[in-house]
């Protein structure tokens, strides 16, 4: 066996290998390199170590070459209420079953960071088109407008249709400005836009949160309409017919996107979502 190392080198390396065991694993006389007993032993565990890790390594290898690939996606709870969304993921994978898709529900913020760290090949939000943090993305069409949730004894709930300036003075429940940072601008920018000052009195991460929070009495909440039907006993929603966000349903990559998200990609452009 060609050990490809100089008798030099290769000397310096046992007699380190000694030193750092505590004792001799060669005995050198007359030109003669014998294996002590020591030596005997070390080298029979040594070659159950190696024959352990060669046989990690294949099936390690056997392992990659058998799994599917995977497209992981990062996405809001409010996204994945999207019927058009929701059904492209559906048709995606039984067009690719050999692509598993997994969804990690977080906030916009934590999207962000997990697309950064490499964490998700993809995020599933509501941002603007223009959203500078967000460089490279595609909306996925929908129809889901924002409604307000409110005590079906409130005096507005008689309404058909309410306006911002209806709503001047309530006591408000927003998305936190921390985990959806660019819905929060821009329900603020509307609002002053209709020449109202908002009074926020709770943010919240979830549009669950939000209706429970209208449910106890903490004032009224800005919701997606496809939350029609999840609201606790005692809450109604209304359209608010000149609320106009611009923050639309987006998928949004890194600027050098994974091969599994490449599909999905081409996959939506024909889906037409």
């Amino acid at each position: 066996m060609r050990l490809r190392i100089s008798q030099p080198a290769l000397s310096k390396r046992i007699q380190d290998l000694e030193a750092s065991l505590g004792v001799r694993l060669f005995e050198r006389s007359k030109g003669r390199v014998v294996l002590t007993t020591e030596g005997k032993a070390f080298a029979r565990e040594a070659k159950v170590l190696l024959d352990g890790f060669d046989a990690a390594v294949r099936d390690l290898r056997r392992a990659a070459a058998d799994a599917p690939e995977l497209l992981t996606i990062g996405a809001n709870e409010q996204a994945m209420r999207s019927a058009g969304l929701t059904g492209a993921l559906r048709a995606f994978r039984d067009a690719h079953p050999e692509i598993g898709v997994t969804l990690s529900l977080m906030g916009s913020a934590s999207q962000l960071s997990a697309l950064k760290a490499g964490q998700v090949d993809a995020a599933i939000l509501y941002i603007a088109e223009d959203d500078p943090a967000w460089a490279h993305s595609r909306e996925i069409r929908q129809d889901d407008p924002f409604v307000i949730a409110l005590p079906d004894n409130h005096a507005l709930a008689g309404a058909a249709t309410l306006r911002i300036a209806d709503l001047a003075g309530e006591d408000l429940i927003w998305p936190s400005g921390d985990s959806s940072p660019a819905l929060h601008a821009d329900l603020d920018r509307a609002w002053r836009a209709a020449g109202v000052e908002p009074h926020v009195a709770v943010e919240i991460l979830s549009a669950e949160a939000a209706l429970n929070a209208v449910s106890a009495g903490l004032g009224i909440a800005v919701v997606r309409a496809s939350n029609a039907g999840r609201e606790p006993p005692g809450v109604v929603l209304r359209p608010i017919a000149d609320l106009d966000i611009r923050s639309t349903l987006r998928l949004a990559w890194p600027p050098t996107p994974s091969r599994a998200l490449g599909l999905f990609r081409d996959f939506l452009d024909g889906w037409g979502a």
